[in-house]
């Protein structure tokens, strides 16, 4: 549905840049339509100081890429 970079400075005296990568899916499960997010992209933190890594995740999840979503049937939101 979206996918993109966001970036974000830090206030104070040690002006840092990081960068999100939002990756915003949709999926079917039990006959409705649900909607979520994958901002972990390096599987450690939802942000990096690597612009480089958030932007390549987010090429990877290009908009209208199909992929296989495993839905767990307890919680399927």
């Amino acid at each position: 549905v979206s996918s993109r970079v966001e970036e974000s400075t830090s206030s104070g005296k040690n002006k840092k840049r990081t960068y999100k990568a939002d990756v915003c899916f949709r999926y079917e499960f039990g006959g409705r339509t649900w909607h979520s997010r994958w901002p972990d992209f390096n599987r450690r933190s939802t942000s990096s100081s690597n612009a480089g890594a958030a932007r390549d995740f987010v090429a990877r999840h290009p908009v209208g890429q199909q992929r296989t979503c495993h839905v767990d049937p307890e919680q399927p939101w």
